[in-house]
């Protein structure tokens, strides 16, 4: 998922079922006693990562009811949040950071999550599902300690450019 990019033989079965997005397969593993915040040795990758970089909400879920810690750093110090905004994955942000995950943690490049926020609009905010968990996570979060300061404007900054981008595509019609 960095980098350091790792082949999939460095994956235990935990990770390739967080990438496959195997809930089934995750629920076995961590059943049968795996540690949940097992890492990939080349890049210190957790399920959790993985999961978010493909976008797999449900298994996100399970990793964190499960115990996965929402804040761990990779090798690159990238933690889940970096990397599903890299990927553009609105629906794992979301779930991210309705667990908590904060926007504000810069990784080895200097970069925080929000910074790839550009990415994730220009790749993939077209969905409507996601946008609109975001806008109900985002007005729990205005009276709560879901998330950040950082994190609320990070998502609020999500539903603002999706909103923007289907105006103007309403218009265009």
């Amino acid at each position: 998922m960095t980098e350091q990019n790792s082949s999939e033989s460095d994956w235990s079965e935990l990770h390739k079922a967080a990438c496959k997005g195997d809930v089934g397969a995750l629920r076995y593993l961590l059943d049968s006693g795996i540690d949940v915040n097992t890492r990939v040795l080349t890049t210190g990758d957790t399920a959790l990562h993985i999961a978010a970089y493909h976008g797999n909400e449900a298994c996100i879920d399970m990793l964190l009811d499960r115990g996965a810690e929402v804040g761990v750093v990779n090798s690159q110090n990238d933690t889940p949040l970096h990397l599903a905004a890299l990927a553009a994955q609105p629906t794992a942000l979301v779930a991210l950071l309705k667990h908590g995950a904060d926007a504000d943690i810069t990784n080895l490049r200097q970069q925080r999550a929000i910074d790839y926020l550009p990415n994730v609009i220009a790749c993939s905010l077209s969905s409507y599902d996601a946008v609109s968990q975001a806008r109900r996570i985002l007005e729990r979060a205005s009276s709560s300690d879901i998330a950040s300061n950082t994190s609320r404007r990070f998502t609020s900054d999500i539903i603002n450019s999706h909103e923007n981008r289907s105006k103007k595509e309403n218009t265009r019609q």
